[in-house]
């Protein structure tokens, strides 16, 4: 394997060293062909995951073993100009030696393992070892090793709530993507799903650093504001005025206060994962006040319809919207 492969797999299972985070950081920046080499190692790394249950070390005679692959493989130089197809089994292949390696390493020599929580179409509560809470959200993956307490560093993919427990001298550290938050105790929300084009963090309580992973650029957030990280142009920015529903998959609550009927739109397809569509382009700026608790997408058609005297139909597992419009007093 080449050097930037090594640092890319210990990247991907949390490992690298200060050092070589710098290294790694200052590669990746340094071209978008970096970045889709380390979004394609990911991808084949997340569909290998458990590859590692499947294998049987019971001696150190298999680390003996590996131990002498690794020498084989580091006095080898390969002089094959790989094409697409076979660049993609390289990827396939150095992270199948990776588990391998990693598994005997962990097996034999250190005997430790890391916790991984995750959802799918449903979200859970967890209670970390130094008593912090976190819910995740749907398609969440949270993980941190099982001496959290000395470090407190976690890895977020998805969407959480957090409530940290304060701890002096030990800062609360979640690496997510490309962002990082760093925290002693408080409460906030993060938002960071690869597939997603920014990364945000909305703050409850207490002060949240969010920076970069490169430390490049870096706020502070403090109650009631939303920091945000744009991936494609890597800007980051503080809102003072947040969603007020950014919190709802959480506390299954709905709140609109005089809100944009496209903005109620938007939200109501965002939780109730469903599309709304609105005929007319006059109603996009009715404003529409109502408050729900765990409801039902049903009872907040029915209570729009009502509200803004709209004609409701039901399409494909989708809605349609019309109506006259309305004024904007």
């Amino acid at each position: 394997m080449e050097p930037y492969e090594h640092l890319i797999l210990k990247y991907l299972q949390g490992t690298l060293s200060e050092a070589e985070r710098e290294t790694f950081e200052s590669w990746l920046n340094q071209s978008d062909e970096h970045r889709k080499r380390v979004n394609d190692f990911r991808s084949v790394w997340k569909a290998s995951a458990g590859q590692e249950k499947n294998i049987d070390f019971q001696t150190e005679q298999e680390w003996t073993k590996l131990q002498a692959s690794l020498n084989r493989e580091m006095d080898t130089e390969s002089v094959v100009d790989l094409n697409p197809k076979s660049y993609v089994l390289r990827i396939a292949a150095a992270i199948s030696f990776l588990v391998v390696s990693s598994f005997v390493l962990y097996m034999v020599v250190f005997r430790s393992h890391e916790i991984v929580h995750e959802t799918a179409d449903q979200t859970l509560h967890v209670v970390l070892p130094d008593s912090s809470e976190v819910w995740l959200n749907e398609k969440s993956r949270l993980a941190y090793a099982d001496d959290f307490t000395d470090s407190r560093n976690l890895r977020l993919e998805g969407e959480g709530f957090f409530e940290v427990k304060s701890v002096a001298e030990k800062p609360f550290v979640i690496h997510a993507d490309e962002v990082q938050i760093q925290v002693l105790g408080t409460s906030f929300n993060v938002k960071a799903y690869d597939e997603e084009m920014q990364a945000e963090v909305f703050v409850v309580t207490g002060k949240v650093s969010f920076s970069t992973t490169d430390k490049n650029s870096s706020i502070v957030l403090t109650p009631g504001t939303n920091g945000i990280f744009n991936k494609k142009d890597r800007t980051m920015v503080s809102e003072t005025e947040a969603d007020q529903n950014i919190m709802a998959w959480k506390d299954k609550r709905l709140v609109f206060r005089k809100t944009p009927l496209w903005e109620v739109v938007k939200t109501l397809e965002r939780y109730f994962k469903t599309d709304i569509r609105i005929k007319n382009e006059k109603l996009l700026i009715c404003r529409f006040t109502s408050e729900f608790n765990d409801p039902t997408l049903q009872e907040v058609i029915e209570t729009l319809s009502v509200a803004l005297d709209l004609k409701v139909e039901y399409q494909s597992n989708s809605y349609a919207l019309d109506g006259e419009g309305c004024n904007t007093n």
